[in-house]
């Protein structure tokens, strides 16, 4: 009885070890894969900050097809679509014109209809 004890508790060690090595495991390929994304998001080679090839053939194979993509035509609009502060300020003053504009005819309309009110009111 005591081997079954001693044994049960080996394996439970051993499932346990397994799983905190997974998860560690998972963690390491999402920190991996987020930094290879920002790589090629700020239009650097997947692979110039992170090494997540275990071979160089894999690495000449990632830079090569990187480099196909970053011959694509949409591929520098994708990473210049970063608008300056000069432009966002003017869509901003742009918007608040526009709003002081739909504030404006609000008050026209509220206005006209307090003017129709006050008149069937007289009228009665």
């Amino acid at each position: 009885m005591t081997a079954v004890w001693i044994v049960a508790i080996v394996f439970m060690g051993v499932i346990g070890i397994a799983a905190v090595d997974g998860y560690f495991s998972l963690e390491k390929r999402k920190i991996d894969a987020a930094l290879r994304q920002q790589e090629i998001n700020d239009g650097v080679a997947p692979g110039t900050y992170a090494r997540p090839y275990k071979n160089k053939k894999a690495y000449r194979k990632a830079q090569k097809d990187f480099e196909e993509m970053r011959k694509q035509p949409n591929f520098n609009a994708q990473q210049n679509n970063v608008k300056s502060e000069d432009e966002i300020r003017a869509e901003l003053i742009n918007g608040i014109q526009n709003l002081q504009q739909r504030i404006d005819n609000i008050d026209t309309i509220m206005a006209s209809r307090q003017k129709e009110e006050e008149s069937k009111k007289n009228e009665n």
